[in-house]
């Protein structure tokens, strides 16, 4: 029925059963749109911040002097370092996933926008 090459472990055991019980108990749907609303607040806050910080950055010589060596370190660091220490200080829920997702759209938005 399967080929072992290319599939999982998992998928060539259960044959999908696990993800098709997800996907008619609605519990799969449940989980993503949490997801996509994390996705969504974080990003559109980085949107309306990055796009207001990136404005006025660029108008203003004070705001550029003051802001371009944190935008440059924070643009050089991976996000997946600021993980642990966002759990950290935020705790075991939906802010620091929203705090990901807004630092992950903040630093690009606002560095295109100046």
């Amino acid at each position: 029925v399967y080929k072992r090459q290319g599939i999982p472990l998992a998928v060539a055991l259960t044959g999908g059963v696990a993800l098709w019980k997800l996907i008619v108990t609605g519990e799969l749907w449940v989980h993503t749109s949490v997801t996509f609303t994390e996705l969504i607040v974080g990003y559109s806050l980085a949107i309306m911040v990055g796009l207001a910080g990136g404005i006025a950055t660029s108008l203003s010589k004070p705001m550029k002097t003051l802001f371009d060596p944190w935008l440059t370190f924070i643009y050089s660091c991976p996000y997946v370092a600021f993980s642990p220490l966002l759990i950290v200080a935020l705790g075991l829920g939906m802010a620091p996933k929203m705090a990901i997702a807004f630092i992950g759209g903040l630093i690009p938005i606002w560095w295109n926008t100046f």
